[in-house]
């Protein structure tokens, strides 16, 4: 990730994925967001399996860090 976010800029972000009716910009954030759909999926069946869960915000995760 931190060899590709370097090189992402406007004009690239702002492309028209091939074939499809969004931007290469709108793709990126549909990967991350659905990424933390599966993450409320797979802690909403632990919770149901009534396995312990926890925060999942970064900000808690930052604070438990200090």
């Amino acid at each position: 990730m931190r060899l590709v976010l370097p090189t992402l800029d406007e004009p690239m972000l702002g492309q028209i994925y091939p074939n499809a009716p969004f931007t290469n910009g709108q793709l990126l954030v549909h990967v991350v967001n659905h990424a933390t759909e599966h993450q409320g999926q797979i802690l909403r069946m632990a919770h149901d399996l009534g396995a312990p869960t926890f925060e999942q915000d970064y900000y808690y995760y930052l604070i438990g860090q200090m």
